[in-house]
């Protein structure tokens, strides 16, 4: 077997890393409950300018009140006051994602595009 070099190294790692996201996102998905959310409030992401942890207060279905904070992948798309849908994990209700479709798959995608481009720019 030969040596990898650094270059594949890192472009398997994003690989790895964006299809395990990938089946996380999807198990998350199949698993967890929806329920709609109030935005209340937002903070500055520390470390990625211009986007932004969003604080979220939603009801259970067995009628508990939750109030956490959120990661949101695209800035601006949501005012405090907003009603957004969400996914939350039923036996951790603090562990939700704003409900966005397709766009929990953006990074993973990015993270797989841009491995596989390591991987076969570092072998031709």
């Amino acid at each position: 077997m030969e040596n990898l070099s650094s270059s594949e190294i890192l472009g398997y790692a994003l690989i790895i890393t964006g299809v395990l996201k990938f089946l996380f996102h999807v198990v998350f998905a199949d698993n967890g409950a929806a329920a709609d959310a109030r935005i209340v409030g937002h903070e500055p992401k520390p470390g990625d300018p211009g986007h932004y942890n969003y604080i979220i207060e939603f009801t259970t279905s067995s009628n508990v009140n939750i109030r956490t904070t959120v990661t949101n992948l695209f800035p601006g798309k949501h005012e405090v006051g907003n009603i957004v849908q969400i996914l939350y994990d039923p036996e951790k209700p603090g562990s939700a994602y704003i409900s966005c479709g397709y766009h929990l798959y953006v990074i993973e995608t990015v993270l797989v595009l841009v491995g596989s481009c390591f991987v076969i720019l570092e072998n031709v």
